[in-house]
């Protein structure tokens, strides 16, 4: 089916809609409800299948499609149909009048995790998204904080490390379980290139135990982690 449109319509979204309940899978439909926890339906669209969508409907006007995909986002295939669209937006000023109109949107892990790992502008523009991040983590909610941690652990993590986000992840003051797996995952993937900094916070800066179990676990079962290595064996320890 066409949703290449360049003035998208409330009935055009109807179409899309039913078109999404068409090639849906109750068997996907059910694992997914079983496995994001999200007040949105869900309809049961495999992400492959929504990333063709996505591909199809960027030829068409994508801001006309997503000023009005907001009145129909109390569906989950919706909403990562807008973190698909929306991250490939090349527009710096366009991607953030989108980035932060798309933001209170995310309730779940599954859109958070699929839109930052997407986009390539916040590659080109990481010193405006470190600041970014830390006004994210100072807002106290769940999934702008884990937008944030996916943020560093994407694009501040393998190349362009600041030791400075250890300080930032002091500010988060959300011990939800969303955001305490994101910084697990952060403090793990770290792990791989700087165990002694990450042990050092872990030491002596990680208030949470939450956080410890979790990035010691992550840690464990990190094929890449060198688990002869001295700081393995100290942070399993601690």
């Amino acid at each position: 089916m066409n949703f290449i449109f360049n003035n998208w319509k409330e009935e055009n979204f109807r179409l899309l809609i039913d078109n999404l309940k068409l090639i849906s899978k109750n068997e996907y439909r059910n694992f997914q409800n079983k496995l994001i926890p999200t007040s949105n339906e869900i309809i049961g669209v495999t992400i492959p299948n929504l990333r063709k969508i996505a591909k199809e409907i960027e030829r068409g006007n994508v801001e006309s499609f997503l000023d009005l995909s907001f009145k129909f986002s109390d569906y989950l295939e919706i909403n990562i149909l807008q973190a698909l669209i929306i991250a490939h937006i090349k527009d710096l000023n366009t991607f953030m009048c989108y980035f932060n109109k798309f933001l209170p949107y995310i309730n779940n892990w599954c859109v958070s995790d699929i839109f930052i790992p997407e986009s390539k502008i916040i590659d080109k523009n990481k010193k405006l998204f470190w600041e970014i991040c830390e006004d994210l983590i100072l807002t106290n909610k769940t999934y702008f904080i884990r937008v944030a941690c996916l943020i560093y652990l994407k694009y501040f993590t393998k190349l362009d490390f600041r030791c400075e986000m250890f300080d930032n992840l002091q500010l988060i003051k959300n011990n939800d379980y969303y955001v305490n797996m994101a910084v697990a995952w952060l403090l793990a993937e770290n792990f791989i290139y700087r165990p002694e900094k990450v042990y050092n916070y872990l030491l002596c800066s990680c208030k949470s135990e939450d956080i410890k179990l979790k990035t010691k676990q992550k840690i464990k079962d990190s094929y890449r982690v060198d688990k002869n290595s001295v700081y393995y064996k100290k942070v399993i320890k601690l």
